[in-house]
């Protein structure tokens, strides 16, 4: 073992390395890259540079961005199988009735129906 390590050591030192890719990795790196996506084979991409606070800001952005679609699903499925949507429909009709009522002088009808829109207020 320590005899491959010399030698390697030797190699080293005098600058002659037996393979080009010794020279200059990145270059190697992309070249690799570039022969293996031209046979059609695209693998994991292997990372050369350290970068952990971009990784972290992409996977902060990633988790919000599904926090935000399960958030979004779960208000979809409660309007989908509660009767929510079907009561604000019927608020937004009462409040178009209420302005039709204005625009034709009905005031006390209109004041029945803003009776019936005001919040419920629980003591």
């Amino acid at each position: 073992m320590t005899e491959l390590f010399k030698y390697v050591m030797e190699d080293f030192n005098t600058g002659t390395m037996p393979h080009r890719k010794y020279y200059n990795l990145e270059v190697y790196q992309r070249e690799k890259e570039a022969r293996a996506a031209k046979k059609g084979r695209t693998g994991p991409v292997k990372k050369t540079a350290i970068d952990d606070e971009a990784d972290m800001r992409r996977q902060k952005a990633a988790d919000i961005a599904s926090e935000k679609e399960a958030r979004l699903m779960e208000a979809y499925q409660e309007l989908k199988y509660s009767d929510k949507a079907k009561e604000m429909k019927e608020q937004e009709l009462l409040r178009l009735q209420m302005q039709h009522a204005y625009q034709i002088g009905d005031k006390e009808k209109a004041a029945k129906i803003q009776a019936r829109l005001a919040p419920d207020v629980d003591k």
